[in-house]
């Protein structure tokens, strides 16, 4: 937030992701989303840095960790694809877009070649039996919202709409 705004916002935002019950419980959980998150945060600061200074470490770093972020999750490819847009907003050359694409899709893919290396037949079985589960993907969030249960302890919808409640 300070980076692309001022330090009250990057304060209010690392007060908001370090006090939302939803982000304190899950991190104490090894999942994949728990890297992601931070990950995600990094390679905006990257991005943000590089656009502002035009140091390529900032570039290389940033796709880097989009190509990781494909790795830790398949939903990952936000990171790619947000990249991307920035790069297009910002008016860069569709080089450093190729270039930005390319190396992201490349870390990404390893998990492709990995899988048809060792048994492309049941890696691709694995992959179509998996494909077939129930994907909503902002539907989901959106159910959350509107129809949140309510069990012993609070979930997403009731700690978002409470968040959102405070401005309200």
């Amino acid at each position: 937030g300070s980076l692309a705004y001022n330090r009250k916002v990057g304060l209010l935002g690392a007060l908001i992701y370090s006090t939302v019950p939803t982000f304190v419980i899950s991190s104490r959980m090894a999942l994949a989303e728990n890297f992601l998150n931070p990950t995600a945060f990094v390679f905006l600061i990257c991005l943000f840095l590089y656009f502002k200074k035009e140091k390529k470490i900032y570039f290389y770093l940033g796709s880097v960790l989009a190509g990781l972020a494909i790795l830790l999750k398949i939903s990952g490819v936000f990171l790619l694809l947000t990249g991307i847009l920035f790069f297009i907003f910002k008016k860069r050359p569709l080089k450093e877009i190729l270039i930005f694409s390319t190396i992201a899709i490349l870390i990404g893919s390893f998990y492709l070649i990995y899988g048809f290396y060792y048994d492309q037949h049941t890696f691709v079985k694995i992959l179509f039996s998996q494909s077939h589960k129930a994907f909503l993907g902002p539907f989901t969030f959106l159910y959350a919202l509107v129809y949140p249960r309510i069990t012993k302890a609070f979930l997403d919808g009731w700690v978002i709409w409470g968040f959102i409640s405070l401005f309200l």
